[in-house]
């Protein structure tokens, strides 16, 4: 994509070169040279500098658009319709697979869980704010849980709670670049192009309560004055939103059948404090959710668990 002719008088009449952000743009490419464009004429080069949020979107050499925004948030579009919210500070993602390869909606919080949502049924793994790992899934039969090296199943669904046989899919480390990439091993020259094509037609503003939008393609990305950023796009039919915030904590929403919200845990609450979920999932009447008094799920008028020292209980 070729230099900005507004930006290179710009340039010249203020005697202003753009610097190499290491710490924001390394291999990234915006221009061909990792030119940053000002995106407003009314916003200083010295306001630019301060707030990343006001730096054009970037290609950059994974085939994909980036834009870097405040409190080391990076939002990224390939160009095959995939999506992903990235918190810098904890490395959480939450993001969508292409349409084309399924629509696979995902997040993974090295605090707290790794979760996918496909075809109609949602798999779990938390590995980190338990002694043992739980595995669980919500399927037509209801909610099925586990934990690692355990001998049973547990269902619970609408009559009640009951042991049962059940596979759990293994969530891998590598979650996020499978779904973002589509299984693709580099990018292609059609990538770059049609990145370019996503740039050049997106555009962005300031709302009056200083809200700063980008909508690039169909997708709108917001980030309001607290930090907090929603990216907001579709999946067929259903509108979905994904969301991260300074105090690293994420979620997802896809139309009003799934809401996910996972959160760091906090240091110094009370331990029978069960009002800080580091996880909170509901899908219809099954809500899963984990807390400093251990694993829940809940289905209409049932539930049951693990306690925090692993045992099975019911609630």
């Amino acid at each position: 994509m070729a230099h900005c002719g507004n930006c290179q008088r710009d340039t010249e009449r203020e005697g202003w070169q753009a610097p190499r952000r290491a710490d924001h743009c390394n291999h990234l490419h915006a221009g061909g040279d990792d030119h940053l464009h000002r995106c407003h004429s009314r916003y200083s080069v010295e306001a630019s500098l301060e707030h990343p949020c006001f730096f054009s979107p970037v290609i950059g050499s994974d085939g994909a658009v980036a834009l870097f925004l405040q409190h080391d948030i990076l939002v990224q579009i390939h160009p095959t319709g995939s999506i992903r919210l990235i918190n810098r500070r904890n490395r959480a993602v939450v993001g969508m697979s292409s349409p084309a390869f399924g629509g696979t909606l995902y997040i993974e919080h090295p605090c707290v869980a790794k979760m996918e949502y496909c075809t109609g049924v949602v798999s779990l793994a938390l590995e980190k704010i338990l002694p043992t790992d739980v595995f669980a899934k919500i399927t037509k039969r209801g909610c099925l849980f586990t934990m690692i090296n355990h001998g049973l199943v547990y269902l619970v669904d609408n009559s009640g709670v009951k042991s049962t046989t059940e596979s759990f899919v293994i969530l891998s480390d590598d979650l996020p670049k499978r779904y973002f990439y589509n299984g693709s091993s580099k990018p292609t020259e059609t990538d770059f192009l049609e990145c370019e094509a996503l740039i050049s037609s997106c555009r962005n503003y300031t709302t009056n309560v200083g809200t700063v939008v980008w909508i690039v393609d169909q997708i709108r990305i917001k980030q309001s004055t607290d930090g907090t950023v929603n990216v907001h796009g579709t999946l067929g039919d259903t509108r979905i939103c994904l969301t991260t915030s300074p105090s690293e904590d994420v979620g997802l929403k896809f139309g009003d059948d799934l809401r996910v919200s996972m959160r760091c845990p906090v240091t110094g609450a009370s331990p029978m404090d069960s009002s800080l979920k580091y996880l909170d999932l509901t899908r219809g009447r099954v809500r899963l959710t984990a807390d400093r008094r251990g694993f829940h799920a809940r289905n209409g008028s049932h539930a049951a668990g693990f306690d925090t020292a692993m045992k099975f209980k019911l609630e």
